[in-house]
C-alpha cells in the first residue's frame, strides 16, 4: 500500500445515494470524498481534502451534505455543502454557527436536527429545524450531565437518548 498508516471508514448516506469515504492517519484530522451511487460511471468527488481539519458528514439533505466541521471554526460548525459544489468553501452555508459553546456532535432524526453542545463541561440540546431554526431546548433529566444518542431515521416519530451525571446513572429516555 502507498500510504499503510491511513485509516479508512466509510457510510452510506440515509437515502442511500452516496457512499462517503473518511480517511485519516490517525486523530490529526480527516480528508473526506463521496461517490454518487445513482450514477453508474461517478468517481470519488472530494469534500475536504488534507489532514489538516475535522470534518464529518451528518447526511444528505435537499441536495446538500450537511457538515460537521471545525474549519473556520475551531468549536465547530453545521454548514450545508451542495453536493455539486461540495469542496468550495465558499459554497457552504452555516446551518448551525459557531457558539461560545462546543459543538459536540449533531444528528438528523424526527425531521429535525438535535445539536449537542457542551456548555460549561455539560452537555445542552437543541432542536432545529432543518434550516438551522431553533425549535426548542431539549429538557434533560438534571442541568449538569451528559448525554448520548438523539441518533434515529429521518422519518422517525420518535427519538431516544441517554443521559448520565454524578448522581445519576446512566438511562434511556
Amino acid at each position: 500500500p502507498v500510504h499503510p498508516q491511513r485509516y479508512h471508514f466509510s457510510a452510506i448516506t440515509e437515502d442511500r445515494k452516496y457512499l462517503i469515504l473518511m480517511t485519516s492517519t490517525g486523530t490529526d484530522g480527516n480528508s473526506l470524498h463521496f461517490l454518487d451511487l445513482e450514477s453508474p460511471d461517478s468517481n470519488w468527488q472530494p469534500i475536504v481534502e488534507g489532514f489538516d481539519t475535522h470534518t464529518s458528514v451528518v447526511g444528505h439533505v435537499d441536495g446538500a451534505f450537511y457538515l460537521l466541521t471545525d474549519i473556520d471554526a475551531p468549536r465547530y460548525r453545521l454548514v450545508a455543502a451542495p453536493v455539486g459544489q461540495a469542496a468550495d468553501r465558499t459554497a457552504w452555508a452555516d446551518v448551525i454557527p459557531e457558539s461560545e459553546d462546543l459543538l459536540e456532535s449533531v444528528q438528523i432524526t424526527a425531521s429535525s436536527l438535535f445539536a449537542i453542545t457542551l456548555h460549561n463541561a455539560c452537555h445542552r440540546v437543541e432542536q432545529l429545524d432543518l434550516s438551522g431554526k431553533r425549535i426548542r431546548t431539549v429538557s434533560l433529566p438534571e442541568e449538569n450531565g451528559s448525554v448520548g444518542g438523539f441518533g434515529g431515521k429521518r422519518d422517525a416519530d420518535e427519538v431516544f437518548y441517554a443521559f448520565t451525571s454524578f448522581t445519576r446513572p446512566t438511562a434511556g429516555y
